[in-house]
């Protein structure tokens, strides 16, 4: 969305800040897909599943949180 208004932008101090903010997007949601990474290959190898579901369902359970948190940041 910001590169939108990079193509609108006619002087050069607006670009260079949507540049600078459009960077700054982009690390913060890159940040959160190594934090969603991360989760899960902790919830892989330490099994963190609620008792009541079965392995493989408490697994897509806890994966389908995960990428409904990558999703809002849309």
């Amino acid at each position: 969305m910001l590169e939108a208004f990079d193509y609108l932008a006619k002087r050069d101090t607006i670009k260079t800040v949507v540049k600078k903010k459009a960077q700054f997007v982009l690390n913060l949601f890159c940040e959160e897909l190594e934090g969603a990474k991360s989760e899960f290959e902790n919830m892989k190898s330490n099994a963190i599943i609620p008792f009541i579901h079965g392995k493989y369902s408490g697994q897509s359970i806890i994966v389908r949180q995960l990428v409904h948190r990558i999703e809002t940041l849309k």
